[in-house]
């Protein structure tokens, strides 16, 4: 039963040299999330956690910064959904569902204007044979340093081909006033807040 904060990347190599390139910034220098999957891409066995830490290292990054979508791609199963519910202002709940490629355009879209950096930690999981739970707090920043200006919880589902894991679904959820994180999810994220690391370029 894993009971910390995720600890080990996703082993996954970059696709072709010519993605490598484009994240690479202007001295040469690829992101620090983009180098670890390179110098681990050997390892062919990851634990669940480490999909749920590697989809932040390909998320997260400054504005205009590109993403490793062939990565991003390689951790879903088919058919992977993304699942968002939302209190309205006249308090109707709103769920929204989105596919893997639905998911990297709306991303693509709001990337190129403004930062993204996603911390988390885990508050539960669950695994047996080849099913996998996963529960996190989060919190999102549009620039290492600054407040979050979003928090909440967030539930991955994982299925293992006996090799390694996929994603099958993440749902969330954002905290509100009127459903504020659990007290155990907010004391994590605050304990764990100094630890994290952004994966920003190495100027």
């Amino acid at each position: 039963m894993i009971r910390a904060v995720v600890v080990a990347a996703l082993s996954l190599s970059i696709a072709t040299s010519a993605l490598a390139q484009v994240l690479e910034n202007e001295h040469g220098e690829a992101r620090a999330a983009d180098r670890a999957a390179r110098a681990n891409e050997h390892d062919e066995t990851p634990a669940a956690d480490s999909v749920v830490k590697a989809i932040d290292e390909t998320l997260s990054g400054r504005a205009g910064e590109a993403r490793n979508w062939s990565r991003f791609r390689s951790l879903m199963a088919p058919g992977a959904r993304f699942v968002t519910e939302s209190v309205a202002a006249d308090g109707a709940v709103r769920r929204e569902a989105l596919g893997v490629e639905d998911l990297i355009t709306s991303n693509e879209n709001a990337f190129a204007t403004q930062g993204f950096f996603e911390h988390r930690v885990i508050t539960h999981d669950e695994v047996w044979a080849h099913l996998a739970v996963i529960v996190t707090a989060f919190e999102i920043r549009y620039a290492s340093g600054e407040a979050p200006f979003a928090r909440g919880i967030k539930h991955f589902e994982l299925t293992s081909d006996g090799k390694r894991w996929f994603v099958e679904s993440i749902v969330w959820e954002g905290e509100t006033t009127a459903s504020p994180l659990p007290p155990n999810a907010a004391a994590g994220l605050k304990e764990s807040h100094e630890k994290v690391n952004n994966y920003e370029f190495i100027l």
